[in-house]
């Protein structure tokens, strides 16, 4: 199974074939999936998945990129189509994604959360030190 991890790291961006990595190792692609599971806890596919959003993510958030250049960006076939997983999978549009951001708070003497306009806690961020 590391030989399939390998493969899917080494190709999340382009198209990936379930059943291709099965033939490489000599195996039918419902065995991939089990074995994958039983090793990893997850489906290949979800693998993918979790590793392209985390990739739009970071664009989203560190670029001004289009929404239809970071899908390309991360294997996906348009815009549309990863805002329809990004929205299922992250439970809101890349563009609430991004705005929520403006309302980081970060504080020296606190704990830093992530607020939505509502200001309900949505994510607890790593704690950072004041002392610099």
């Amino acid at each position: 199974m590391q030989q399939a991890v390998g493969y899917i790291y080494r190709n999340v961006f382009s198209e990936i074939s379930m059943q291709e990595i099965a033939n490489r190792l000599g195996i039918k692609q419902p065995q991939l999936t089990r074995r994958f599971q039983a090793a990893y806890g997850v489906v290949p596919v979800e693998l993918v998945t979790r590793l392209r959003l985390e990739e739009a993510k970071k664009l989203l958030l560190q670029t001004d990129d289009t929404l239809e250049a970071i899908a390309l960006r991360c294997g996906y076939e348009n815009g549309s189509y990863l805002s329809r997983i990004f929205r299922t999978k992250i439970g809101t549009s890349p563009s609430l994604f991004s705005k929520k951001l403006s309302c980081l708070s970060f504080s020296p003497l606190s704990e830093p959360v992530f607020i939505a306009p509502k200001r309900k806690l949505i994510k607890k961020l790593p704690h950072v030190s004041a002392a610099f």
